[in-house]
């Protein structure tokens, strides 16, 4: 069979998921193409490959011109095409709401879950002109349901893949047990992605050494998909590995294929990994002692603060350098620590990351100390809860308000908590306080005692004050590169249960940007809060490397309407650090400008276009000349 895999556009990341895919196609005698709609006429690929199957990975927000596509290709094909979807969309696609207290019954209650969710699943199997929906890991659903497509049998039996039919048979999704052992699955087909876009001539590769994660953090999908399998009792191990041999022996393989092809020789190699490594294994030791001498690249990789810093009881830190000692051995050259939130309220009880402050600044002092570019990211536009000043005339009703959602705020996090006591501070006095407000308005000082027992816990009087201190932790520890994405509230992630609950969000995906480097979707913010949050995202770039610039920019240039001229003055931050300290490589002249202009072009489309539906359209030619212009999607973005 002929297999068409469709993408939005090219990055300067390997779409993985799509090259493995297309290797596992591979291995069973099929032929794969790919279309970038990005920058090629969808029309033209119809007619020259004439596919028997077309299949999308769909992220939540691109998933909307993914069923535009479709319909397209279904009605320029005349039905005769096999339609699938796979990716974190279709995974994790839920609707529900977290409620608490005395609303919590008023939930329509499916069995499964922590919080009650009703599965979309079945409504986009319904709703859409897909023939099938693949969710959880398709390595091993991917082929049978190729094997199944081409005898002409029923895939209604295969678990992890949805139908119309198989629907009422399955109402709970079938899921099979999740693959533990990686070697046996093929090396990635690479050619199908290189062969298309400027991938070919950047000299950086991805690559992954392990696939999953056994942290809880509110904000990720690894929490909703490790629940998924512990739910179906087919948990198996949260991280696995390939093994030390298999990973090398792939890094050389493309080396070999590339010297043939002709692409850019590998000069560093990115390790994509959801986390490299927890501790001084057998597996890194292993790895230190022969990737530096079978391959000797450079590479870079994602690990957390407390790897490396512990912060004890008494409050010193005991900072564990084992475990970069050996990555650097093996070729360490720039890494990946998330901060996630400044401030502590946020980071342990809303987005439950289990690490200080102190561990955080140990961590990047520790990588500094050992020449280790440091690349972070940090989350922007958190509802979180805030509490009123003093002197606000309507005090009463906002600081009760304020009570009320951080104790949702702490509910959602840990699960764990009763509603009534927030954080585990004083309950006794705590509850003296809410019966303050029972009796009536309390005295002035009770309303100064309670803002300041809420300040001590780490709340702010608004929204921007916590955005603040989380840029501000990043130029003090002195950071290489930073990311400030402003939080979508995702499918799968436990967040969203907590955004829902506050109000935040309305729990229609519909609205989600494809990108979370666009503006705030949230309702929560003004218009006015949205603008600062995204100058401080693209301001805090530039402060990282520029601190004496930072008092100014809190002070004064975040408040300005200058958003589009902060991001010209991101992307040229972002270009110098990447280059000099994230991704050391040496380019042509003529590579780097290619390069860099892709990378700036699918910068500008992720912050101005990811507002709305993004569409393609090209006028129809030849044999689709009789289809809609308005279903036509091809080469160029719409201007």
């Amino acid at each position: 069979m002929k297999i068409l895999f469709v993408i939005k556009e090219e990055d300067p990341i390997d779409p993985m998921n799509i090259e493995l895919l297309s290797a596992l196609a591979k291995q069973r005698g099929h032929e794969t193409f790919l279309n970038v709609l990005a920058h090629k006429d969808l029309s033209e690929t119809l007619g020259r490959v004439k596919p028997d199957v077309v299949a999308y990975s769909g992220k939540t927000g691109e998933h909307k011109t993914f069923f535009k596509v479709n319909r397209f290709i279904k009605e320029s094909l005349n039905g005769r095409v096999f339609t699938v979807m796979g990716g974190p969309h279709p995974t994790f696609n839920h609707k529900g709401i977290q409620l608490f207290g005395e609303n919590r019954e008023e939930v329509p209650a499916i069995k499964g879950g922590v919080g009650e969710r009703v599965s979309q699943r079945h409504v986009i199997i319904e709703e859409s002109s897909l023939d099938a929906l693949c969710i959880g890991e398709g390595d091993d659903a991917w082929p049978e349901l190729l094997d199944a497509v081409n005898a002409k049998k029923s895939i209604d039996d295969i678990p992890n893949i949805i139908t119309r039919s198989g629907r009422k048979k399955y109402p709970v999704p079938n899921f099979r047990e999740r693959r533990t052992y990686l070697d046996d699955l093929p090396f990635y087909d690479r050619e199908i992605v290189y062969d298309k876009t400027f991938l070919g001539y950047f000299p950086m590769r991805s690559f992954m050494s392990s696939r999953g994660c056994p942290f809880r953090c509110t904000y990720c999908f690894n929490y909703d998909w490790n629940k998924t399998y512990r739910t179906a009792k087919k948990l198996g191990k949260l991280h696995n590995r390939y093994s030390v041999d298999r990973l090398i022996a792939e890094v050389q393989d493309w080396r070999e294929l590339e010297a043939r092809k002709g692409y850019a020789p590998t000069q560093f190699i990115k390790f994509y990994d959801d986390m490299f490594e927890f501790r001084a294994s057998d597996w890194l030791i292993e790895f230190a002692d022969k990737f530096p001498r079978e391959v000797g690249l450079p590479f870079f990789c994602l690990i957390r603060c407390d790897i490396f810093a512990h912060e004890k009881q008494d409050g010193s830190v005991q900072v564990n350098d084992e475990v970069l000692h050996l990555l650097k051995k093996a070729g360490l050259k720039s890494i990946s620590m998330s901060i996630e939130a400044g401030n502590n309220f946020i980071r342990e009880n809303i987005l439950v990351r289990d690490m200080t402050e102190k561990e955080i600044r140990a961590a990047f002092k520790l990588c500094r100390d050992n020449d280790i570019g440091t690349f972070a990211n940090t989350i922007l536009g958190i509802p979180a809860p805030v509490i009123p000043n003093t002197g606000d005339k309507d005090y009463d009703g906002k600081l009760l308000k304020a009570v009320k959602d951080t104790q949702s705020a702490f509910t959602v996090a840990r699960r764990q908590v009763e509603p009534n006591t927030l954080l585990g501070y004083d309950k006794e006095r705590f509850e003296r306080y809410l019966k303050a407000f029972d009796k009536g308005a309390p005295d002035e000082a009770t309303k100064h005692e309670v803002v300041h027992y809420l300040e001590g816990m780490g709340l702010r009087h608004n929204a921007i004050d916590y955005d603040i201190e989380a840029v501000e932790l990043n130029v003090q520890c002195r950071i290489d590169h930073t990311m400030f994405p402003r939080l979508d509230p995702y499918p799968g992630a436990v967040i969203t249960d907590y955004t829902m609950a506050v109000g935040a969000f309305d729990g229609d995906y519909e609205k989600l940007h494809a990108s979370y480097d666009t503006t705030s979707s949230f309702t929560c913010f003004t218009d006015r809060e949205k603008m600062i949050q995204d100058n401080l995202a693209f301001l805090g770039q530039v402060c990282v490397l520029l601190p004496w610039l930072w008092p100014l920019t809190k002070k004064r240039l975040i408040y300005l309407p200058l958003t589009k001229l902060y991001w010209f003055l991101f992307l040229i931050g972002k270009t110098y650090a990447v280059h000099k300290r994230i991704y050391p490589m040496k380019f042509s002249l003529v590579n780097f400008v290619k390069s860099a202009l892709k990378i700036w072009l699918v910068e500008y489309r992720k912050f101005f276009r990811g507002s709305s539906e993004e569409t393609f359209v090209k006028k129809p030619k030849g044999i689709f000349a009789a289809a809609s212009p308005t279903d036509t999607l091809g080469g160029r973005w719409e201007e």
